[in-house]
């Protein structure tokens, strides 16, 4: 199984110290500010909250945006509704995409019939070593794929 309460919680303490950060951030503008207007600079104090408030919208926006959309993401895949079915692998891009704010590899399955089979698979997991052409048992929510197992020929 690719995902565990570990990597919630991971995702969890990540996000903790980024609000951290942007907590830092935000107390040394509120102190700055006091400061300037106490020392009767009003256009000071603007200039200063302007870049304070840009900061903080940065670094949540850059940091903190992405491990949000993680979080989600894996309350996804421990939420939903499951299915397991077994496909030839055929190929794995090395581009990433970005679905739904997660970095994705976008993965080629051939079903039974020969129609192919477009999942993805998160950029943060280990992809097993499938050679093109092998049989894998997959597990995927929508399009998203959540475990993935070789199957020998003795199953």
């Amino acid at each position: 199984m690719l995902y565990t309460q570990k990597d919630d919680a991971a995702a969890k303490r990540q996000l903790m110290r980024v609000w951290l950060a942007v907590g830092l951030l935000g107390a040394v503008g509120c102190a700055l500010m006091v400061w300037v207007i106490l020392s009767l600079h009003l256009w000071g104090a603007v200039g200063i909250g302007v870049i304070w408030s840009s900061g903080c919208v940065f670094l949540y926006s850059l940091y903190g945006k992405p491990i949000r959309q993680y979080r989600r993401f894996l309350s996804l895949m421990s939420a939903g509704r499951k299915n397991t079915e077994v496909y030839r692998f055929e190929a794995i891009s090395p581009d990433i995409s970005v679905r739904e704010g997660v970095w994705m590899h976008e993965v080629t399955f051939t079903m039974d019939d020969g129609q192919e089979r477009l999942l993805f698979f998160d950029d943060n997991k280990e992809f097993p070593a499938l050679e093109a052409g092998s049989q894998a048992s997959v597990t995927f929510i929508g399009h998203y794929i959540f475990d993935i197992t070789p199957v020998t020929e003795q199953e």
